[in-house]
């Protein structure tokens, strides 16, 4: 079985973020010599149905930690030492002592070290940490500007800098902030040397400040899918700070446990965890305000408030009693349907309903997201109409 078709299976065909399906991987994708799309043989009544409704997305891989913060084998070829040497004034201009100190540590080293074992980590988790997701979110997750403000602001080395050449989004400026979050990312100052970060702690911080950045995109701009995005990393920083962690993966325990909970949870769907946009907007200010170290005690005291919550329901029963365990025969969205979630529509949408009545812009009258509503449960309707009756037996 492919990793995409597991993937596709764990998240149960949806993607992880929004709710919204997501196509099944094409059978023959471990043969890309072959490769010519799917048929029309190759289609099912519920996929069908579903693209009839636009409601399909495109599946991709999406990184929990952006490939372009590697250190080695980015996605534009360039090596960490290579950057750092081109930008290194304006880097080290941030915190002289601190990235001096840095050079000296892990780059004029050979080997390095601390850089060699942060590489491994690197390779080990960041670059296999993906989940299932749809074109448009993956999108919307790589923002870079926001990234990298996000870490310069919250970064203990640099949260206090003033420096005029890093307070602009241009060219130059935003590369060095890339090699400061890279720096952040995967390296820690430790009684005043510098050595390689560990993995649990790496995500953690990752988390927590994705979180930061998307909710400072939310604020600004009204977007909806930046309050999922910056949710769904919440919900990663409250599942790394939990006891299943090393029980079940994390694609598992967001379906069957985060899901369910936040769902009943009765938070306004359009607002996160009942903190309004424009309250969002006030206070995760990256352009005007050095506040890093509030922010990040913000959003890991809301985490912590969740993940007590979380701990005291009983929807951790549902990976003890099996339910993650998917069928092999499970190969597209109409066996999905039919025998994992027996032909309930509702339960198959449930994530993705939930999101709709925030889908659109704050500003958007009450009648588009009742339009919305409406169109969701046509849709479900048609899915159970779907299903492809038995063929009648023959009368000899």
């Amino acid at each position: 079985m492919s990793t995409s078709m597991r993937a596709w299976r764990e998240c149960l065909g949806t993607c992880l973020i929004c709710g919204q399906p997501v196509s099944a991987p094409l059978r023959v994708e471990e043969d890309p010599v072959n490769f010519d799309g799917r048929l029309l043989t190759e289609e099912c009544p519920t996929r069908l149905c579903l693209m009839r409704f636009n409601a399909l997305g495109e599946r991709q891989d999406c990184h929990l930690i952006d490939d372009y913060t590697f250190l080695e084998q980015r996605r534009n070829g360039v090596s960490f030492r290579d950057e750092f040497a081109r930008i290194e004034p304006i880097v080290t201009s941030a915190n002289p002592a601190v990235f001096a100190r840095f050079k000296q540590d892990v780059l004029d080293r050979t080997p390095s070290p601390p850089y060699d074992a942060a590489v491994a980590t690197m390779l080990r988790i960041a670059a296999r940490s993906t989940v299932c997701a749809c074109r448009r979110c993956n999108k919307a997750m790589d923002r870079v500007g926001a990234h990298v403000n996000a870490v310069y602001r919250c970064f203990e080395a640099t949260r206090d800098s003033d420096v005029p050449a890093l307070e602009t989004n241009g060219r130059d400026a935003i590369a060095a902030k890339k090699v400061i979050q890279q720096v952040a990312l995967y390296f820690q100052y430790v009684g005043a040397r510098w050595e390689a970060k560990p993995a649990d702690r790496m995500l953690r911080d990752a988390a927590r400040w994705r979180c930061i950045a998307h909710l400072a995109n939310w604020g600004s701009t009204g977007a909806a899918r930046f309050r999922l995005i910056a949710l769904f990393h919440l919900s990663h920083l409250v599942y790394l700070g939990g006891t299943m962690r090393d029980v079940v993966p994390f694609t598992t325990w967001h379906v069957h446990c985060w899901r369910p909970f936040y769902m009943a949870a009765q938070y306004r769907a359009d607002t996160f965890l009942d903190m309004r946009q424009e309250e969002v907007a006030r206070v995760f200010d990256l352009a005007g305000r050095k506040h890093g170290a509030v922010w990040e005690r913000s959003v890991e005291a809301r985490a912590a408030r969740i993940g007590d919550a979380l701990m005291a329901t009983n929807y951790h029963d549902n990976l003890r009693r099996g339910s993650v365990t998917l069928a092999s025969e499970i190969i597209d969205e109409h066996a999905l349907l039919w025998r994992h979630f027996n032909g309930r529509a509702a339960d198959y949408l449930a994530f993705f309903r939930f999101n709709l009545p925030a889908a659109g812009c704050q500003h958007e009258a009450d009648s588009r997201r009742v339009s919305l509503r409406h169109q969701c449960a046509l849709l479900e309707a048609e899915l159970v109409r779907a299903r492809v009756p038995r063929p009648p037996r023959p009368r000899w």
